[in-house]
């Protein structure tokens, strides 16, 4: 028996609603932006589909955290979805944006899932009750992964954005306007978490934990050595 799926919007006409102030919190990638924003306003099946590929410490997961606001279903390499959780969540849920982190830890068959509804026909193939059916799907699909080890049939379904790593002042400027733009506190304090967070773990949504935290009540000092003391990798002697 399948696990029951969470309520989310089927796909209807106009499609997606998109915020104003969607990706402003992003510094750069201007183009970029502007690409992804006229894709979600349209309906090209040539131009639905996005892989973003780079290492931590890249703006993947800030194109994912802006993703997220628009009601995107989600799924991650990690979590290993069956065939049947996947192709359900494709036929019957028919997400606005499907939005797949760690696409390269995903099981090669599960990837193979998608290679129909990224194609330009759109159309997933579903069996139930010993009938087949053809589902046509215009879910705009965002999928992030750490390294382009795909095949050449998957990568062919996407339009692959390759992100390079920021460098350590770059990320401290970003980390410091999406605390600022998200959580609302001091430039200089979220400069300061910015810094403890590059050199530690390198990941913006610790810094807005940290931001978070602070925000809630908890004291700076306490806050950044809570992060400090328990968030960086143990190292056995």
């Amino acid at each position: 028996m399948w696990p029951p799926f969470p309520k989310i919007p089927k796909v209807t006409k106009p499609g997606v609603h998109i915020p104003t102030d969607l990706f402003a919190c992003i510094i750069g990638y201007d183009d970029l932006k502007q690409a992804i924003i006229t894709s979600l306003k349209g309906n090209s099946p040539f131009f639905r589909h996005f892989l973003f590929v780079g290492p931590p410490a890249t703006a993947k997961s800030l194109f994912f955290m802006e993703l997220e606001r628009l009601g995107a279903f989600w799924i991650t390499g990690e979590s290993r979805p069956t065939k049947v959780g996947l192709r359900e969540v494709l036929s019957e849920l028919k997400p606005l944006v499907l939005c797949i982190d760690e696409l390269d830890k995903l099981r090669a068959s599960d990837r193979n899932i998608l290679l129909s509804p990224l194609d330009e026909y759109g159309r997933l193939t579903v069996v139930k009750s010993k009938e087949q059916r053809a589902v046509k799907m215009e879910t705009h699909i965002f999928a992030a992964a750490n390294q382009d080890n795909f095949s050449p049939e998957l990568r062919d379904r996407f339009w692959i954005i390759n992100l390079k790593p920021y460098t350590e002042e770059e990320f401290i400027d970003i980390t410091r306007e999406v605390i600022r733009y998200k959580i609302k506190i001091d430039p200089k304090t979220a400069e300061e978490i910015g810094r403890e967070v590059w050199r530690i773990s390198k990941s913006i949504r610790d810094g807005l934990r940290i931001a978070g935290a602070i925000k809630t009540g908890m004291n700076k000092e306490q806050a950044i050595s809570l992060f400090r003391n328990y968030s960086a990798p143990f190292m056995s002697s």
